[in-house]
């Protein structure tokens, strides 16, 4: 299947290599910082002449909905794949609510093993009533975005999986975001918010030497901890006893995930596991109206 790639950045190298690694062919790449004579319009004419099937679009978020616009306008046979978050602005990505069947929003945790086996316990009641929960996705390497923002550049993985396990259900919400040089960068930033009778804590933060990701919750069974790079999920019961509920081995990158999601969603064999509601959910969480 050929695929064309709109900034060719660390995601966008990253999908080129995943695209290229699972047998497919990355026809054309529009990148003006790259190739200095391109345009956006010879750029879909040769996706159309190349009978192009999905576009992933990795370039800077403040660009997302009018490049997606402009793709889906003139050449609405294709799919895209829009890196997350869908937009810096809840109101903007409402335009793209019409072509929801068409684009998958690339929340990439929603494809680590982990959290996929995670939800399907939870949609089961495995773990019967959840009381409250936290998440915690800190290192100290701040975005390549141009607006460097650590709640839209982390923050929004974890509100995405919040608005999953929960539905929308949210009662409160109370965003802080600070910045460590009380300059324009938004370096750490904590979301308390409740979903029914649960209440969340996130805390984000480029201010960590040590690079964590993980999800936790006190429940009816007990406690429960999911971590997402080791891909584990274990549980500790009310009686204090240590049970590995997950371990994905070998380990599988979300990425090749999401790719092969993508290609089904083309295919029509599967909807988008991200639509541009869902996603439009998670950044309006980060609005000032509630």
């Amino acid at each position: 299947m050929n695929f064309g790639i709109i900034g060719l950045g660390v995601m966008g190298s990253n999908h080129k290599r995943v695209y290229e690694s699972t047998g497919n062919y990355v026809t054309d790449i529009f990148d003006p910082f790259l190739y200095k004579n391109q345009t956006i319009k010879n750029f879909i004419n040769s996706c159309k002449k190349n009978n192009v099937k999905g576009i992933s679009i990795c370039n800077p978020s403040c660009l997302h909905v009018e490049t997606s616009l402009k793709i889906l306008t003139e050449y609405p046979e294709c799919f895209l794949l829009v890196e997350k978050p869908i937009s810096i602005n809840s109101k903007d990505s409402l335009k793209l609510k019409k072509f929801n069947h068409k684009i998958l929003v690339g929340h990439i945790e929603r494809f680590n093993p982990a959290i996929i086996n995670l939800l399907e316990l939870i949609r089961s009641d495995f773990f019967g009533e959840i009381y409250c929960i936290s998440t915690k996705r800190v290192n100290n390497v701040p975005s390549r975005e141009p607006i460097k923002d650590v709640s839209t550049d982390l923050l929004v993985h974890d509100i995405e999986i919040l608005n999953e396990i929960f539905g929308d259900n949210l009662s409160f919400k109370k965003i802080l975001k600070k910045s460590s040089n009380n300059n324009s960068v938004i370096d750490y930033a904590h979301a308390f918010l409740e979903f029914g009778s649960t209440i969340a804590y996130c805390e984000a933060h480029w201010l960590s030497p040590i690079k964590e990701r993980s999800l936790s919750f006190y429940c009816s069974k007990g406690f429960v901890h999911l971590d997402y790079y080791k891909q584990i999920i274990y549980s500790i019961n009310k009686q204090g006893i240590k049970e590995e509920i997950f371990s994905c081995k070998p380990q599988e990158e979300p990425l090749v995930n999401e790719i092969q999601h993508f290609k089904n969603v083309i295919l029509g064999k599967e909807n988008p596991r991200v639509t541009v509601d869902s996603a439009n959910k998670v950044m309006e969480v980060f609005c000032e109206n509630f």
